[in-house]
């Protein structure tokens, strides 16, 4: 999987982007992988990155 920069991609902000991430964790953490989740997180997933210049 490549990381892109999250910014670069969607143009959001910082909380967007610490809500989506926080989302998608605790989806992964409850079992759900990204495969069962909609087409659009499953998305931001492949693209998400943690990095100090996206958060």
């Amino acid at each position: 999987m490549t990381i892109v920069h999250l910014k670069s991609i969607y143009n959001i902000s910082e909380s967007e982007g610490k809500v989506m991430l926080n989302n998608l964790n605790s989806l992964m953490r409850s079992g759900m992988w990204l495969e069962n989740i909609r087409e659009k997180e499953f998305e931001l997933g492949k693209y998400m990155c943690s990095c100090k210049q996206c958060f």
